[in-house]
């Protein structure tokens, strides 16, 4: 898996309810 990555996690500490507090990060590939 060679390549550049970005993740983002939001709300890390959980401080916003909602229903799936399991969707909180997100990974995605840059494109070169």
């Amino acid at each position: 898996m060679a390549g550049r990555y970005l993740v983002a996690s939001v709300d890390s500490g959980n401080e916003v309810s909602e229903g799936n507090e399991n969707n909180n990060t997100v990974p995605a590939k840059i494109p070169q």
